[in-house]
């Protein structure tokens, strides 16, 4: 994990201009676009989670080992931010609940 809040978005940072570097342009523009809109709250995080997501299931295989690794390492620091508010027992069923509270919110903002 990382140590500061400032590691991390140096790292996000890091990541994006890799990306950009090595011909991935579209997959740091997801992720440029959605880490911009994050704003502390709890919507932005799911998005920019989103966005992370979205990046490894398509990009994964043109991505180089460390930014694989590096992506892998963010998706976890935006994934606990986002659903685990407790590291106690139990953080993995209060995370997978939240998250399907999450998808169930979005689906119904885009029904209206």
């Amino acid at each position: 994990m990382f140590k500061s809040h400032e590691e991390f978005w140096r790292t996000a940072n890091w990541l994006i201009a890799e990306l950009e570097a090595s011909g991935n342009s579209t997959a740091a523009d997801e992720l440029k676009n959605e880490m911009h809109a994050v704003t502390g709250l709890t919507d932005n995080w799911d998005d920019f989670l989103e966005a992370i997501e979205n990046v490894k299931k398509q990009y994964s295989p043109q991505l180089n080992s460390t930014q694989r690794s590096t992506l892998k390492n963010i998706h976890r620091e935006v994934y606990q931010r986002t659903y685990c508010t407790s590291t106690g027992p139990g953080w993995r069923i209060q995370a997978r609940i939240s998250r399907i509270q999450g998808a169930i919110y979005k689906r119904q903002r885009r029904q209206q």
